[in-house]
């Protein structure tokens, strides 16, 4: 799974971001297998869409399926990798906290290997 995260007008009102998720041309998903999201919420930023990206990403996947995800956000694999208990033990107040509680708390739930991976 390939995923990406963008986001424009930081710092203004306008300030929008989106979020991309590419599993293939497998169309055995459920729904929709490959996505292109609003993402919401506050602090907008690119790492905030990235972490988006990655929660979309795992939270359909089947939990006893092995998964590799491919970003191109050094901030959320170092944050997933490096970070995550750290973070937690500071009760996830760091940027994006609670998309980063939320992917790891899913990760947890997972049977099958998840493997990270980050791309220039």
């Amino acid at each position: 799974i390939f995923i990406a995260g963008i986001c424009e007008g930081m710092g203004s009102l306008s300030v929008r971001a989106g979020a991309g998720i590419y599993r293939g041309p497998d169309p055995s998903w459920k729904r929709s297998h490959n996505h292109a999201l609003h993402v919401p919420g506050p602090a907008l930023s690119r790492n905030r869409a990235a972490c988006f990206a990655l929660w979309v990403a795992i939270y359909d996947f089947p939990l006893d399926k092995p998964i590799m995800v491919v970003s191109d956000s050094q901030f959320l694999v170092y944050a997933l990798t490096h970070n995550a208990l750290h973070n937690a033990k500071l009760g996830w107040t760091c940027a994006n906290g609670d998309l980063l509680k939320a992917i790891v708390a899913r990760i947890q739930q997972r049977g099958g290997p998840t493997h990270l991976s980050y791309v220039r």
